[in-house]
């Protein structure tokens, strides 16, 4: 938590850190936030106005409240569904010339990467082949796919208020704005872009189930043991399983492992020393690139996001760092790499002493049995 605190610093935003094996809450961070004193004894008229109309949402718990897009950090749900569904194989190809023209509009990259597999696009963030795979998919799949991994609905979290996001679909933009669905925006929504939004526990929780096959542990912050000891029953575990295919797994996590570990991985900031660290980036548009062009204020800023888990696959933690108006995922990853390497470091310290005991136990020298990462 302390690591997650001081890696995040000043910057608005969030850190979320799951064990996705049981759901439980291993670090939870928003900032800006208040100082609950404040409120003790009635809290003054100017201080109130002050945290109303901070525009970074103080009163707000951004690990579960703030809803955004989530960039390219979908690109995984979007190659999830189009791996299940035999729409690819991981070997499918396309060559990337930084510019698709799909259904009358042309769709840009952020970069000309030439020929790409299903494990290149991930390691490399290539735009065209999941707008690709938007359009040989279609909406309603992708909405399938995304609202079966979890997103587009609460997590179940033990905390208040958690709000929902939004995965579109034609039926919402009949009953909200009522007209029909533009083809167009199922491309946008195939990079998380549009009106897709998520929160960060959201994504925490849907990358770590993926990486683990399928198997969502729903988040929960309370211990078992401090409930028992309060006389409290702690609420029984909730998994969720939406089974993916050993193949499709290996395939996405490679993929993520790729965007951490190797060369030209838009991830490389995450990377630790001597731990298997996978991830994948998201950069949000907030506005057209345009607007962003003409006018680079603060406010249109792309926000930055990072997930990042180890081991792959089969991880034990699982880190979602967005960071508010961070311009590029390039900040949030260094972040959620000080908070994994900060879990090994933590939960080898409090493994020496039983290991000691256990090596003692059984003839062997510490330096022997000492822990893998």
């Amino acid at each position: 938590q302390l690591t997650a605190e001081a890696a995040l610093g000043d910057r608005p935003g969030a850190v979320v850190a799951l064990d996705p094996r049981t759901g439980q809450v291993l670090a939870m961070v928003s900032h800006p936030t208040f100082d609950p004193n404040d409120f003790t004894h009635g809290i003054p008229v100017k201080t109130w106005k002050e945290l109303t109309t901070d525009p970074m949402h103080p009163l707000m718990n951004k690990a579960i409240q703030a809803q955004l897009a989530p960039g390219s950090i979908f690109k995984i749900i979007t190659g999830t569904a189009a791996l299940e569904t035999d729409s690819i194989t991981p070997d499918f190809s396309i060559d990337c010339r930084g510019q698709v023209t799909i259904y009358g509009h042309t769709f840009h990259d952020w970069h000309t990467h030439g020929v790409v597999d299903f494990h290149k696009a991930i390691v490399l963030s290539c735009d065209d082949y999941f707008y690709t795979l938007g359009k040989m998919l279609g909406i309603q799949k992708i909405d399938f796919f995304a609202d079966h991994l979890g997103l587009g609905r609460r997590t179940g979290i033990d905390l208040p208020d958690e709000d929902s996001g939004l995965i579109p679909s034609p039926d919402w933009v009949r009953r909200i704005f009522h007209r029909q669905w533009w083809p167009g925006e199922t491309i946008s929504v195939a990079i998380g872009q549009g009106a897709v939004q998520v929160t960060p526990l959201q994504v925490a929780y849907v990358i770590g189930g993926i990486a683990s096959g399928g198997v969502f542990a729903r988040p929960h912050l309370a211990f078992a043991q401090e409930l028992e000891k309060l006389g409290v029953d702690p609420p029984a575990d909730s998994t969720t399983r939406f089974p993916l295919r050993e193949s499709t797994v290996q395939a996405v996590t490679s993929g993520m492992w790729g965007v951490v570990n190797e060369a030209g991985g838009t991830g490389a900031g995450a990377r630790c020393p001597g731990l298997n660290v996978a991830g994948k980036t998201g950069t949000a548009q907030v506005v057209s690139a345009g607007l962003q062009n003409s006018a680079r204020l603060q406010q249109y800023r792309n926000n930055g996001w990072f997930v990042g888990y180890s081991p792959s696959p089969d991880p034990d933690i699982v880190v979602a760092v967005l960071v508010i108006r961070g311009e590029h995922s390039s900040v949030a990853a260094p972040i959620a790499g000080e908070v994994i390497r900060a879990y090994y470091q933590e939960k080898e310290k409090n493994a020496n002493p039983a290991q000691l005991v256990s090596q003692v136990t059984n003839g062997a020298s510490p330096a022997s049995g000492a822990p893998e990462p």
